[in-house]
């Protein structure tokens, strides 16, 4: 019993779409990208207001918690390479944006064309070759 269940990931190779796995995935990103946030904020506010800062690194790593059990889930169907490589490379594009957004930081050229990159790759990701060329 327990030697199929470890199997059924490889069977799939790839990332099934169903609404749990993907709001799981989408829900990891964003946890996992408000987290860094939030412990930016608790970093920034340490010197002038301990007690916010205390709280910040609270919720940095309520949120943390929140984004590594939604990281589970997704890992419950999929194959683990498909589901680390999908929410680490959005990830770190939403943690751009999101960081630029916040503190009203400037994106370099080379970091938008990083980002570019890395949800070309997530999108790569996704396409199935034989769909593409076999009909």
């Amino acid at each position: 019993m327990i030697r199929e269940s470890a199997e059924k990931p490889s069977e799939s190779a790839g990332l099934s779409f169903t609404f749990v796995n993907s709001l799981s995935i989408v829900i990891a990103i964003l946890c996992l990208s408000g987290s860094a946030v939030l412990f930016k904020h608790s970093a920034d506010n340490w010197d002038s207001h301990q007690i916010a800062a205390l709280i910040y690194f609270v919720l940095g790593n309520a949120v943390s918690l929140a984004g590594v059990i939604a990281t589970t889930v997704a890992l419950k169907n999929n194959d683990a390479n498909i589901v680390y490589a999908t929410i680490g490379g959005p990830g770190a594009a939403v943690l751009h944006l999101s960081l630029a957004l916040v503190f009203q930081q400037a994106l370099p050229w080379w970091q938008w064309l990083a980002i570019g990159i890395i949800v070309f790759g997530a999108v790569m990701l996704h396409i199935n070759p034989r769909r593409l060329f076999l009909g």
